[in-house]
């Protein structure tokens, strides 16, 4: 068959892309991981030849989206393993003529938040499973979740058909670790979402600004914030912070941040109420341990701004100065760094440009998705050989 008249039939199951597809106004307290997913997602149904089923863990949470491409569907645990991948039901609705005949490829894009039978049960069914790799932490061995997780992540890594990888260290890790190949796809924009792709130019303000965007827990680090507002005083810190690090390390961040003068804070932001930030910013930092992929990153090259990061740089981005700048784990290269570009308006506007040309070049959804179908079909043809 002629491979632009296959068609795809995509399962994903991710209880966060509720409010997503909703567009609800809750406070944006949703991961990048589910961000990207949502993005895949969307990206996908929009595709003639390609069905989505989104799968939910529980019957009254699932919303109702009006999409030719989109069928919303209650999976339930199997009693035991005789038992199909969704109850019988819903696989006659999954089956049913708006979905037409069966399809060439299917496939189940999983990250590391599903159950790991729900995926088992894919797999009984035919159904490939491609895993998602989010965060450094997961593959490299470093101690930076449980022994619990760990091991959650290790059934996920050994029963998936596929992995993909955002970056080199997971590539390599998964490769010295476990043994296992993977395709390296990088995350991406929407660019009908106006609410992430924030297509900002470089403006001027009265006061040159660092903006830092992220939850509050251990691994994103925004307390760094605070030294850094004490040895730069002149310099405007704005931070957008959501909490998942528990009640008492968000109030002590919060505190730490809001008594010194030159730090304004924002809390639970929707996703509009970024725009303004990015855009009135005069370079945007990361101050995190690890991460597989920012989507600050992405963020900030689509609003032109230089990414400064004190130790993230996958798959060495930011080594060669064109998109920002790497500290490579150096506080005080980090700060000599901040100054730097701060008081040079010229560079500033030179990596803006390249950043925002190398986001559009390589990031939009567009070229990431035909990456994921490309993939999913050699998962697909392997397994079913």
């Amino acid at each position: 068959m002629n491979k632009q008249t296959k068609t795809y039939t995509v399962y994903f199951a991710l209880d966060g892309f509720l409010g997503l597809f909703e567009d609800s106004q809750q406070p944006w307290t949703i991961g990048g991981a589910e961000i990207q997913m949502y993005y895949l997602a969307s990206s996908l149904a929009d595709l003639p030849n390609v069905n989505v089923i989104l799968l939910y863990s529980n019957k009254a949470s699932i919303p109702t989206i009006s999409h030719p491409h989109i069928q919303t569907v209650e999976y339930r645990k199997p009693i035991d393993r005789g038992m199909p991948f969704v109850s019988r039901r819903y696989n006659r609705e999954i089956n049913d003529a708006q979905f037409g005949t069966q399809s060439d490829v299917s496939f189940f894009m999983a990250t590391n938040n599903e159950p790991i039978w729900l995926l088992n049960e894919a797999k009984l069914n035919g159904i490939p499973v491609i895993f998602r790799i989010n965060g450094d932490s997961l593959v490299d061995g470093m101690g930076l979740i449980t022994e619990e997780a760990q091991a959650r992540i290790d059934d996920y890594i050994l029963t998936a058909d596929g992995i993909v990888v955002q970056n080199i260290n997971q590539q390599s890790a998964l490769r010295s670790r476990y043994n296992r190949s993977s395709r390296m796809i990088p995350n991406s924009f929407n660019k009908k979402d106006v609410l992430r792709a924030k297509g900002g130019k470089c403006t001027s303000s009265a006061q040159d600004s660092v903006l830092w965007v992220g939850r509050v827990d251990a691994i994103k680090r925004p307390w760094i914030i605070a030294e850094l507002a004490r040895r730069l005083p002149d310099v405007q810190f704005v931070c957008a912070l959501h909490n998942r690090g528990g009640d008492t390390l968000y109030r002590q961040t919060l505190y730490d941040l809001n008594i010194l003068p030159n730090v304004r804070t924002h809390i639970s932001l929707d996703p509009q109420d970024l725009v303004p930030l990015y855009r009135e910013a005069t370079l945007v930092i990361n101050t995190s341990s690890t991460e597989g992929f920012p989507n600050t990153l992405i963020e900030a090259s689509l609003a032109e701004k230089p990414y400064l990061s004190l130790e993230v740089d996958p798959s060495g981005l930011l080594s060669d100065g064109t998109l920002g700048l790497c500290a490579q784990g150096d506080n005080e290269l980090f700060i000599r760094q901040i100054q730097s570009l701060l008081s040079d308006s010229k560079r500033q506007k030179t990596i803006g440009e390249q950043a925002n040309k190398f986001a559009q070049d390589n990031w939009s959804i567009d070229k990431v998705t035909s990456q994921y179908l490309e993939y999913a079909e050699e998962v697909y043809v392997s397994k079913h050989q």
